[in-house]
């Protein structure tokens, strides 16, 4: 029997990662895992083709263009890692604009890590967007886990993570 994959087109509320050329992989590496352990969809998203090498040379597959993913319905979140030629490929794009703008004019969580959170922050307070989590000086484990306690909050579906005052003892 053939494992059932999770589609884009079928499954709700994914949560975007937006990547351009040169992305930070180890950005990405630090989202996708937890997010996923908590229960999330998430759904690589580049500019144009589904093929992005990263700032280290490591190449991922995303799941949708830009295009395909301003077609359909709005993500549950947003989350653009660092690295600083896919920050400015992706704010340069107005499809990347448009779609990052709308999620947050409609209340759902954005965040970002080192290069893309000073454009983002910008855009955020224009629109004065409560839905924005940038990583500032925290470890990125410390960021993606406060972008699940948020989530979690905000939307069914996923488990927050543990605090250490919840983890097991041994």
């Amino acid at each position: 029997m053939k494992p059932e994959l999770p589609d884009p087109f079928l499954k709700p509320d994914p949560i975007y990662i937006l990547v351009a050329s040169g992305f930070d992989e180890g950005d990405v590496i630090a989202c996708l895992d937890p997010l996923r352990s908590a229960g999330a969809l998430t759904v690589l998203v580049c500019p144009s083709t589904r093929r992005v090498r990263g700032e280290h040379g490591l190449s991922a597959e995303a799941g949708l263009t830009l295009e395909q993913a301003g077609a359909l319905p709005l993500p549950r979140a947003i989350v653009i890692p660092g690295g600083g030629a896919s920050a400015d490929a992706l704010w340069a794009d107005p499809r990347a604009h448009a779609l990052v703008l709308a999620v947050l004019r409609a209340g759902a969580v954005v965040g970002a890590f080192g290069a893309s959170q000073a454009p983002l922050a910008r855009l955020a307070m224009a629109q004065n967007a409560p839905g924005l989590v940038l990583q500032g000086e925290k470890a990125a484990a410390d960021f993606v886990s406060e972008l699940i306690t948020r989530l979690s909050a905000s939307a069914p579906g996923l488990t927050p993570p543990e605090t250490p005052s919840q983890a097991p003892s041994h």
